[in-house]
């Protein structure tokens, strides 16, 4: 005979049976619900950690261009005044009464004569001249034909030239002279006087021109005879 209590047993024991079922299937889903979410915040979140790298690099690169640009900018902004101030020395030696009357040529060296002469008052002192950019003093003294310029400005090409080194000046008019070189020999500017290391004065040498230089706490001397 079936035992009624049994079957209420059995019924209630299925019954919890099915409940702790739907429950765990319930949390099983939410599991994965969660899962999920926490899936695409993550893959979001890179996205967005991408797109904030990408932002910071393109800044970087802005910033870098900015500051190349900037610096260009002052780089071309000194070129410009270092050149206008050359430009006005240049435009202060010319507009003085001593003129530019010709150009020295040596080699692939060339540079503007300034006429000079040590026996007669002039605007322009012999410093004066040797100190502008362009501008080599040309001057007679001891009945000699002299030039002389700073090395610094290009004039230290004196000091590796060889014996037979050919220079030329030409006037504003044309005239050509060439000059061959025949001697070269350290000295000192006495100021009245360039003399060898001898104390011979170069005046009393053999030569059409002389060029000097400063060179080794001294001076560059060269002695250059008409072809």
């Amino acid at each position: 005979m079936i035992n009624i209590k049994d079957i209420l047993c059995y019924l209630e024991l299925l019954l919890l049976i099915i409940l702790i079922s739907i429950y765990n299937t319930n949390i099983t889903s939410n599991i994965k619900k969660d899962l999920k979410i926490k899936k695409t915040i993550i893959i979001e979140q890179k996205k967005v950690n991408k797109q904030i790298e990408k932002e910071i690099i393109n800044e970087e690169i802005n910033n870098q261009t900015t500051n190349f640009q900037t610096e260009n900018t002052t780089i071309q902004a000194n070129q410009e005044q270092e050149t206008n101030i050359i430009n006005n020395e240049i435009n202060i030696n010319q507009n003085n009464n001593e003129s530019s009357f010709a150009r020295l040529y040596i080699n692939n060296y060339n540079v503007a004569l300034y006429d000079y002469n040590v026996y007669t008052t002039s605007n322009l002192d012999l410093q004066t001249i040797v100190n502008n950019p362009d501008s080599a003093a040309y001057y007679n003294n001891y009945n000699k034909t002299v030039i002389a310029d700073h090395n610094y400005q290009g004039f230290n090409i004196l000091i590796y030239l060889e014996i037979g080194a050919t220079s030329q000046i030409i006037q504003n008019n044309g005239q050509t002279t060439t000059y061959k070189m025949i001697y070269k020999s350290k000295g000192t500017n006495t100021g009245p006087d360039l003399i060898d290391t001898n104390n011979n004065s170069f005046f009393d040498m053999q030569s059409d021109l002389i060029m000097y230089t400063c060179y080794d706490n001294g001076i560059m001397v060269t002695l250059w005879i008409k072809e």
